[in-house]
């Protein structure tokens, strides 16, 4: 055989070993092509995954710090329920303490009535005592006064509470 036989036969076996490394090439693009392709999804959920911690770390640390908020508000609105109940109290202390006043008052003015009533004849040739008891009349009216006003407040202020 010749040279040119030989060769004529071995371009068969080049040509499918060409072929089998053309193959070989394909098939390790492919692998290399899978390969990336996973390492890509895997790289996107591990930064989906670490995305999605911290957003959750942030959300957990923004709702510690509006529990912290919202119990010091609490014990804030908590203090001034209290205080406005003794406040309350206090008011309504104080309204009982004047009606008690206002009842003096009035027992003092029907006292003066009726001593006025009963020496109407003395009291008309006295006018000195006249003007005094009128003058002591008028004061324990205004007391008076000054009480229901001081009392309607106290309502008031008792009612708001």
């Amino acid at each position: 055989m010749t040279e040119l036989q030989h060769d004529i036969m071995a371009l068969p076996e080049r040509v499918r070993k060409r072929e089998k490394a053309g193959a070989d090439r394909a098939v390790r693009r492919k692998r290399l092509a899978w390969t990336a392709a996973v390492v890509v999804w895997g790289v996107l959920a591990f930064g989906a995954y670490s995305l999605v911690h911290h957003y959750m770390d942030n959300l957990s640390r923004q709702l510690q710090e509006l529990r912290a908020v919202n119990d010091a508000r609490m014990t804030e609105l908590h203090t001034e329920v209290q205080a406005l109940k003794a406040n309350a109290e206090e008011q309504r202390a104080n309204a009982a303490v004047l009606l008690e006043r206002l009842g003096a008052v009035e027992n003092g003015l029907e006292l003066v009535k009726e001593e006025l009533a009963l020496a109407g004849d003395t009291l008309n040739s006295s006018d000195q005592t006249k003007k005094v008891l009128n003058n002591r009349i008028n004061d324990l009216s205004k007391q008076l006064e000054e009480l229901r006003k001081l009392i309607r407040r106290l309502e008031e202020a008792a009612r708001v509470y």
